[in-house]
């Protein structure tokens, strides 16, 4: 959506892909922009194929990529992102000798306008982990720019359009409960940090937050538990640095003071200062 100052340059780092035997959906919704004109001007391979639809939101554009896509694997990209040339011969590498394997995830960095980058995100080695558990050790351990699943494993698997804040990690959290991802260590997928049009820093009703929403009911063992602890006191941390609503972080904290009790926050401080430590 509104995005015709980075387009090219994602749209280029996916065709120039080392692995060519792909489908590029691009799902424009409801821009108001020059991204489509732009497209249609400089890109003439056969592969991009433009739906067009009314804006709903990520949520229901990543939906409709989805179900629109004709082969089973579906990896995502948001418009302002990019892949190194590797990232699609990874995964096509990775998914044909493992035939058990069904969610891959590569390293991925955050990068600013120069190309630098500002955090990098990715497992020390390559190889089969439990979601939850790298996300004890790396914080927002994947992306939606650096994720591939069969959709054909995961049919009623899709993002919920009534959650405009961390739609996509709830969708990694319900395939974690069903898969082990394969990550990646090496890094392949670039998160500009400072891209137009971002959904980062908007204002969201907290009753249409993923954090605000959490099925503790679904948690299955100690790691899970002391994840979702992580993610809220992660929530209510960068609430107050952000200066977001104070009655929403404290309509969060009420939530969930007893399923956070006095090990949670704890927990969580110790682990923030260790990684601080470390990096």
């Amino acid at each position: 959506y509104n995005k015709e100052l980075s387009i090219s340059k994602m749209l280029t780092s996916v065709l120039n892909q080392k692995f060519k035997n792909f489908e590029v959906l691009i799902i424009n919704d409801g821009s108001t922009d020059k991204s489509v004109d732009i497209i249609n001007q400089n890109f003439t391979d056969e592969r991009i194929k433009i739906i067009n639809k009314i804006n709903g939101g990520v949520s229901s554009a990543r939906n409709l990529g989805i179900k629109e896509a004709k082969y089973d694997w579906v990896a995502l990209i948001d418009a302002d992102d990019c892949w190194t040339e590797n990232h699609l011969l990874n995964f096509y590498n990775c998914i044909n000798t493992n035939s058990e394997i069904n969610v891959c995830s590569s390293g991925y960095a955050k990068v600013d306008k120069h190309g630098t980058f500002l955090n990098k995100y990715h497992v020390k080695k390559s190889g089969l982990y439990d979601f939850f558990e790298v996300s004890l050790e790396i914080n927002f351990a994947t992306n939606s720019s650096s994720i591939i699943f069969n959709k054909k494993r995961f049919p009623n698997t899709f993002f919920n359009e009534n959650i405009s804040k961390g739609e996509d990690t709830r969708v990694w959290e319900i395939l974690g409960k069903q898969e082990k991802f394969y990550f990646f260590s090496e890094i392949t997928s670039l998160y500009h940090v400072e891209a137009e049009n971002s959904a980062i820093g908007r204002n969201h009703d907290l009753a249409h937050t993923h954090i605000y929403n959490l099925d503790l009911n679904s948690i299955e063992n100690n790691i899970q538990k002391k994840y979702y602890q992580r993610l809220i006191c992660h929530t209510i941390l960068l609430g107050f640095l952000g200066h977001e609503k104070l009655n929403d972080i404290w309509k969060l904290y009420k939530k969930y003071f007893l399923f956070l009790g006095m090990k949670g926050p704890i927990n969580f401080f110790v682990h923030a200062i260790k990684t601080k430590i470390k990096n």
